[in-house]
């Protein structure tokens, strides 16, 4: 059980809660309606923004019992009041909901590009050898020191866990389920009556989500079948972020 990864992802959650809906309650009133603004949601202040099921997804899929720890949930939807927008109501939504996937995404990338250009980022041949190599945990810092120190490489870490887990729940969001931000964008594209039929339908999308998170990876561990959604898109945004920051993806989730 790596305790300080657990960790790292859980506060970078929780860092990424708060660009996220800060960002949409920021654009919101940029578009005319200041409700959330004025409501406490244009703040980088976490406790702001949570959601009590969107947390005990985090907290489970931080903390597992079992498998690498992850960085996902989601935070309390923010709803603008649409009339009050300068554009077209409907493509306000659109664009609301846009702009937590795109800041979050936006956020993880620039994050491991900073990451991979710096200097110490490149390692020498010694610490090529260990990342090579099938050291986790304690046994791959020691091999590193030669390299760099262990808070340097658990500040690489950091940042680099910090980048995926941005990345994983701008990618999570893009989902059309309440509460998430394809509900937005989808309830902005849709028809009038099909889009209050889909509002109506609101705590039934939040069970399928959970169902989809939770109940159906155990179901399939239960038959013998290993399929977790939530692992799954965490190691498609470690990848992505590993594309950007070059060496400290070769050990960011080793350390």
């Amino acid at each position: 059980m790596n305790t300080i990864l657990m960790l790292m992802t859980f506060l970078s959650f929780f860092a990424a809660l708060s660009i996220h809906y800060s960002f949409q309650a920021f654009v919101s009133a940029i578009l005319g309606d200041g409700s959330m603004s004025r409501s406490g949601r244009l703040n980088i202040n976490p406790l702001k923004h949570i959601d009590v099921f969107g947390l005990s997804v985090a907290v489970v899929s931080a903390f597992p019992l079992g498998g690498a720890p992850v960085g996902l949930g989601w935070g309390k939807l923010v709803r603008p009041d649409a009339k009050n927008f300068r554009i077209d109501p409907n493509l306000g939504v659109v664009l609301v909901g846009l702009s937590g996937i795109c800041i979050n995404i936006a956020t993880g990338v620039i994050t491991a590009v900073i990451l991979g250009v710096l200097p110490y980022s490149r390692p020498d041949s010694a610490a090529n050898f260990c990342l090579n190599g099938f050291l986790d945990g304690g046994p791959l810092q020691t091999c590193l020191a030669s390299w760099q120190n262990g808070a340097a490489l658990r500040v690489e870490q950091f940042f680099f866990v910090f980048a995926a887990v941005n990345i994983s729940v701008g990618l999570l969001n893009i989902l059309p389920l309440f509460p998430l931000d394809g509900y937005h964008i989808l309830f902005g594209l849709l028809p009038t009556n099909s889009a209050l039929q889909y509002r109506h339908s609101e705590a039934n999308q939040q069970l399928i989500l959970l169902g989809i998170l939770f109940l159906l990876p155990m179901l399939l561990q239960f038959i013998g079948f290993l399929f977790n959604p939530s692992e799954l898109l965490f190691q498609l945004s470690a990848t992505i972020t590993a594309l950007f920051t070059g060496p400290v993806g070769a050990f960011a989730l080793r350390l």
